[in-house]
């Protein structure tokens, strides 16, 4: 057992360590000229549903646009959001209303297998009259991703290069000068895990013609590269290209009907994923960012222990077998051991979240550091 508390498990430290100082910023005098797409809440996600006092995404928010609803989940403001997408970075209890986490995973391999570079820039850093390439995924903000995405493409050998001025974001109404602070760290640390390195480019490609593009290939796969750009590429931050030049009265429509769509998206259970360890009739979610960091690790097991993680564990000798704490995560990563009578927790859907410590009366359950190697354990 230790004392030691999971550093990625905020629920679990004092509400200081939720709360950033965040310094006042002016607003543009000129609205961005890209549109964001709009953020949904996917309630069912969000670990206070188990009991849990996490509060990372007020934690990120620059304009307290988000608060603790009567139901004791995250509640939206969308008059004061500026849709920067930083609570999609830090919880999976967020979407925007266009593409998933794991759409977005599924493109960029898409375009890896293609031997497509993929750039990555944030909505901020595209000029007025400019049409990014397809190969390029325009963000919100770069912090609209966590270290789980990064680490992944890297590991996998996904060629991303990322266009990004940090003193411009230092300036950022729309996500706050805490944004740089936050994906910078999570870039750092998913070079850490994955061993390399992301990088860097002052300028991103705009969209040619399909000739152009056919032609600079190198002719071993036209057909890919032909699909590749009849995507033309996803932006999760702005949309369809066409809406942003269209007229004030078509955008505002095709803004309702995506706010309709999206909420009935968002407030049904086809957008979650249940875990087959639901256990006593109730749904256990499959956190996106998790699950997919496992089916990576599983496909490319190399370079796993260096990606640190923090699971629950079992005193034996102060479990009683109550089950309290399976009743309570919201993940079904704790389990009965038949053969000892005691709980134990599955690796591969333990999101650190403390629901199941805060469950536990008899004080059975800690957390330990260990690394991604744990999800190749049977």
């Amino acid at each position: 057992m230790t004392n030691q508390e999971p550093q990625n498990n905020l629920s679990l430290t004092s509400e200081e360590e939720f709360v950033y100082e965040v310094p006042s910023v002016s607003e543009p005098e000129i609205a961005p000229h890209i549109e964001r797409n709009p953020v949904g809440v996917v309630a069912s996600y969000c670990t206070r549903k188990a009991g849990t006092d996490c509060k990372r995404c007020l934690s990120v928010c620059a304009h307290q646009a988000l608060s603790i609803g009567p139901n004791n989940t995250p509640h939206l403001d969308e008059e004061t959001c500026t849709r920067c997408g930083l609570c999609q970075g830090v919880c999976d209890a967020f979407c925007t209303t266009r593409i998933t986490y794991e759409d977005l995973l599924k493109h960029v391999r898409t375009l890896s297998a293609h031997n497509t570079p993929v750039y990555f820039t944030c909505a901020e850093h595209v000029s007025v009259g400019e049409t990014p390439a397809y190969n390029v995924v325009v963000l919100p903000c770069i912090g609209a991703l966590p270290p789980e995405f990064w680490a992944i493409c890297l590991r996998e050998g996904i060629h991303l290069i990322l266009h990004i001025d940090f003193e411009f974001c230092e300036t950022c109404f729309d996500a706050g000068s805490q944004a740089a602070t936050l994906f910078s760290s999570g870039l750092e640390l998913a070079q850490q895990w994955s061993g390399k390195e992301i990088q860097t480019e002052s300028s991103y490609p705009l969209e040619g013609t399909i000739w152009d593009t056919l032609l600079e290939s190198d002719g071993t796969d036209r057909r890919g590269t032909l699909a590749s750009m009849t995507s033309s590429g996803i932006d999760i931050a702005t949309g369809d290209y066409r809406r942003r030049n269209s007229q004030s009265a078509v955008r505002e429509y095709e803004e309702k009907r995506e706010r309709m769509r999206a909420r009935g998206y968002l407030n049904t259970d086809s957008a979650l994923r249940f875990s087959a360890a639901a256990g006593e009739g109730t749904h256990k979610l499959e956190h996106p960012r998790l699950k997919t960091l496992v089916e990576s690790v599983e496909a490319h097991p190399e370079g796993a222990s260096n990606i640190v993680r923090w699971f629950a564990i079992t005193n034996p000798q102060a479990c009683t077998s109550c089950k309290a704490c399976i009743k309570q995560c919201p993940t079904g990563a704790r389990y009965q051991d038949e053969e000892h009578l005691f709980t134990l927790t599955d690796p591969k859907k333990c999101i650190a979240c403390g629901a199941c410590m805060i469950a536990c009366e008899q004080d059975a359950i800690d957390y330990i550091e260990g690394s991604a190697a744990w999800f190749l354990t049977e």
